[in-house]
């Protein structure tokens, strides 16, 4: 019986820190059918893959919110994002409250007003309705015997708000005396500071995340379409397979098509990040969201909806914005340990304190300092937010970067290797020299094309091309046949003709050669030269030159500049393969290499100590670039170049390379700085909060100003924690914004 397996992307809410990621990754992987899951907290969302015979969404959404968190549906649902807006209008709400509650008790104790009974009135709403959604999950993690985020605010704030209560209770309504000193004020502040810091941080991913919403955005929204002879305005979405649509100046495309009529030139920047339009006549391919700037033209739908390039290409950027590189091993493994260990802390904090301090109120302050200064939430999010803004910008650049694990060995490779045809050269080679040996030039040159139209290798399409040009009616072939690196035979009007590399030519020949030595003054021009026989006898040569790239030069003298090693891998002739070497500065060249021995090469590079990124045309180079370290394709967003490859450069400038070997690099950089910054944060200030430096000051006391940040006695004030707690997530995700200025 065959098992389909497929992908789901759920987006959950309630997530807050990597511990949340933890919880929710090990509920889904414990649903039956279910084969792995994986999920981003800076994307709020779930990928999984499941037995679709055996799981079903229902139980997906089931072990989610049986897990404390909130189910928004799937990738495909409408009501992802309205959910997600009511949930933070009505998280807006609740933090405007809670902070002027909070700043109303506090500017009525600074008027000597103390009224307590009236603080607590004021500060239950806020500690039962406003911190609702934080407590409630607190509570969801509990019956699941696991802490999180909301496990350290919520003790936290209920220690300061439950001591207020007692104290106001105490002194208000009994005879007992005690102090009347409350904390309502801090236990609201800290409630409002963290929804006020959770609110910015969900409105600052969304602006970490909005590289797929720009991509789609881009669909026009209406299509003029002919159908039975008439032209309607029709929604994009309605349009079908097969569909006639006109095109006219300064329109968008909102399909994928082809030219039946008409000309123009598009612009298709926006999809593979070159500026010059492209001319497109009949027969021409073009893109849904690319602009026809100037002429009119008809186009036949091919792909519509989900189906469009511009759609595949959204999909690819959303699973690797949803990917984990595996320098998140690090913060995963910490914060599965973080927050127990924060509990621990806090209570041996209180009781040193209690031992130890100026008083047991400072024993309270300081171990709810420590339970709300933590923040395992900006470890979590150091990886993800990078991730995510690095590949979003890739795909604005027309680079498709497949996963955060290959933004992560790129920025390590140290060897670049080229393919020739097609990735240094332009790929469309055209015929230069036509050398006879005992035929007409005109016959010499059917022949070879006759045999050479059955092929898809570029040099046979400049010969098929060049008869064409010539009106040389082309012949059929039979017996037809084919060897990678070789060359190509079969039979036409009766004779057995083949059209062979040069490299294979028969050099104890005598008759030929004074054509060994014409290939050999070609070669070293630069051109790549064939040899046509009949019937096993040379009947001459035929020689094609493939322009360089403008871009290659370019790209050899910056990635030399950056210390990185150049080769090319090529299966052309020694001589051509130098030619074009010398001319680019590519010190390493291995030439006359078939198909099949290009992964023999990446393998003996590797072998060496080398990391590799392998560039080609995705297609012929399919092996070698599954190969490599890193496979990188030069392609129009063709199926095959895209399935084949780590990188996809959508464009034909070479210089693509460059922008995504640095955008790897500052990429990591940023990853690094945010796991920096957030290591560092908290193991710096949850000694603060825990009171480290109260014995340099305990005896003279803290310095005037400073005193609003450590109080009296060098101990941290919770409200201040709690805002120290709100900014490093802020910081992190604002660090990896950085990166859309690249």
């Amino acid at each position: 019986m065959d098992v389909s397996t497929d992908r789901l992307n759920i987006t959950v809410g309630g997530m807050t820190c990597a511990a949340c990621v933890s919880h929710v990754e090990k509920a889904l992987i414990n649903v039956d059918g279910v084969t792995n899951a994986t999920v981003n907290l800076a994307l709020e969302r779930a990928t999984v893959d499941y037995l679709s015979n055996v799981t079903t969404i229902s139980s997906l959404r089931h072990s989610i919110e049986n897990s404390g968190y909130s189910f928004y549906g799937t990738s495909q649902d409408t009501y992802n994002e309205l959910e997600t807006a009511k949930e933070l209008s009505l998280l807006k709400i609740r933090f405007i409250f809670s902070l002027i509650v909070a700043t109303s008790i506090m500017a009525t104790s600074i008027l000597s007003y103390d009224n307590n009974t009236l603080f607590m009135i004021l500060a239950t709403p806020i500690q039962f309705w406003a911190g609702a959604p934080i407590f409630s999950r607190a509570l969801s993690a509990l019956k699941h015997r696991m802490t999180n985020m909301n496990t350290l605010i919520t003790i936290g704030t209920f220690t300061a708000y439950f001591y207020s209560v007692t104290i106001t209770i105490i002194h208000d309504y009994t005879d007992i005396a005690v102090s009347s000193e409350t904390y309502f004020e801090t236990s609201s502040a800290i409630v409002g500071i963290v929804l006020l810091g959770r609110h910015i941080e969900s409105k600052s991913k969304a602006k970490v995340s909005d590289a797929i919403k720009s991509l789609m955005s881009l669909h026009p929204p209406t299509s003029r379409v002919i159908r039975n002879g008439l032209e309607t305005i029709i929604p994009s979405e309605d349009t079908v397979l097969g569909d006639m649509i006109r095109l006219k100046p300064s329109e968008k495309i909102p399909v994928d098509g082809n030219v039946i009529e008409g000309s123009s030139w598009v612009d298709e920047s926006m999809l593979t990040g070159e500026s010059s339009p492209i001319e497109k006549t009949a027969g021409s391919k073009v893109y849904a969201a690319t602009l026809n700037t100037r002429g009119t033209m008809i186009i036949e739908a091919t792909g519509t909806g989900r189906e469009t390039v511009l759609s595949r290409i959204a999909d690819l950027v959303e699973d690797a914005q949803g990917s984990k590189a595996p320098i998140q091993r690090l913060a995963d493994t910490i914060s599965r340990y973080f927050i127990p260990v924060v509990l621990a802390i806090s209570v041996i904090t209180l009781i040193c304190w209690v031992i130890l301090g100026p008083s047991p109120i400072y024993a309270i302050l300081t171990a709810v300092s420590v339970l709300v200064i933590a923040c395992p939430c900006a470890l979590g999010l150091a990886t993800p937010t990078a991730i995510m803004v690095g590949t979003g910008k890739g795909a604005k650049l027309g680079i498709l970067i497949s996963n955060g694990e290959i933004l992560e060995t790129l920025h390590n490779v140290d060897t670049v290797v080229f393919d020739k045809t097609g990735t240094l050269t332009e790929g469309s080679p055209k015929v230069t020299d036509i050398i006879p040996n005992g035929i007409d030039s005109n016959h010499l040159l059917k022949l070879a094309a006759s045999v050479e139209q059955r092929s898809e290798h570029p040099v046979a399409d400049a010969i098929v091309d060049a008869a064409l040009e010539a009106s040389i009616e082309l012949s059929d072939v039979n017996g037809f046949a084919s060897t990678p690196g070789r060359g190509v035979r079969g039979y036409v009007d009766g004779l057995h003709i083949s059209v062979n590399s040069i490299n294979y030519i028969d050099g104890k020949d005598s008759s030929v050669s004074h054509l060994l030595t014409k290939s050999r003054e070609l070669s070293l021009k630069r051109k790549t030269v064939v040899e046509v026989t009949c019937d096993g006898k040379s009947k001459g040569l035929i020689a094609v030159s493939d322009p360089i790239r403008r871009s290659s030069k370019e790209t050899i003298n910056t990635l030399d500049k950056m210390h990185i090693e150049t080769v090319m891998l090529t299966g052309d002739n020694t001589a051509t393969a130098a030619a074009v070497a010398s001319e680019l500065s590519i010190k390493n060249t291995i030439a006359e290499v078939l198909p099949e021995e290009k992964v023999k090469q990446i393998v003996s590079l590797q072998q060496k100590g080398k990391k590799i990124a392998m560039v080609g045309d995705g297609i012929n180079d399919a092996a070698a670039l599954a190969q490599a370290d890193v496979g990188i394709a030069m392609g129009t967003g063709t199926d095959i170049a895209i399935e084949y490859s780590d990188i996809t450069l959508l464009s034909t400038n070479l210089t693509k390379l460059i922008d995504v070997i640095s955008l790897s690099k500052n990429t990591m950089r940023t990853i690094r700085q945010n796991i920096f910054w957030a290591f560092l944060y908290n193991v710096i200030l949850i000694p603060v909060a825990a009171g480290i430096l109260y014995p340099f000051f305990s005896t003279n006391g803290v310095p005037l100003p400073l005193r609003p940040f450590l109080g009296e006695f060098g101990l941290l004030n919770p409200i201040l924690a709690a805002t120290a707690m709100a900014l490093s997530s802020i910081a992190v995700i604002s660090n990896s914004l950085r990166l859309k200025r690249f």
